[in-house]
């Protein structure tokens, strides 16, 4: 008489997944999977543009015309035939300036009152120019030199003016500069040059 043979034990060493286990996996590397693709988005959107909104931010303003900070070697009386400096608004006075930091977009440009009744300009430059811009001014403060704040074409056809070129008191330790010594009127129209809108004053 035969003896009928035994069904074949299951291999402890390889257990079955349950159709439960196997969901769950499957859901967690769809999850993972999602996740990686927003933390790869996000690395790129912040690369490829430092300036761009994170989450609802607000993002820089794009200026008309790019602002050159630029320390200044020498100034003379205008006209100056055969010298590459830059004239003031009132091409008086020339400007012979060193190597510096184009700003062509800014958090906020805006006057502001100060305590003993003078206004400045307190300028924000977008993240991607800070740190060269405060690199710059913490060159010039030691030695308090002047800074020349130049309005430049990107068409190299037309002139680049200088503003204003303050003396540079201090380090730039946080997100703007202040050009100080201003009546109400003259700071909102350098306001005004550097945004090319009409500006609000903005009480300290």
């Amino acid at each position: 008489m035969d003896i009928p043979e035994e069904p074949p034990t299951a291999d402890p060493g390889e257990p079955k997944a349950s159709r439960l286990t196997t969901i769950v996996l499957i859901v967690s590397l769809v999850l993972v999977v999602l996740v990686a693709g927003v933390a790869g988005t996000v690395a790129v959107l912040m690369t490829r543009n430092p300036d761009a909104p994170l989450f609802g931010g607000t993002p820089p303003q794009r200026l008309a015309v790019p602002v050159h900070f630029a320390p200044v070697r020498e100034t003379k009386p205008a006209p100056c035939p055969g010298d590459p400096a830059v004239l003031d608004e009132e091409q008086t006075t020339c400007y012979l300036l060193e190597d510096g930091v184009t700003v062509s977009a800014v958090q906020r440009v805006e006057p502001v009152r100060e305590k003993d009744g003078t206004y400045s300009v307190r300028i924000a430059v977008a993240s991607g120019f800070k740190e060269r811009l405060v690199q710059l001014i913490d060159e010039l403060a030691p030695e308090q030199q002047q800074v020349a704040v130049v309005l430049a074409p990107e068409d190299p056809q037309q002139p680049k003016t200088v503003l204003v070129a303050p003396v540079v008191t201090q380090p730039m330790d946080g997100d703007s500069l202040s050009i100080a010594g201003f009546t109400q009127q003259d700071a909102e129209a350098l306001t005004t040059r550097l945004l090319g809108t009409t500006p609000t004053s903005s009480p300290s």
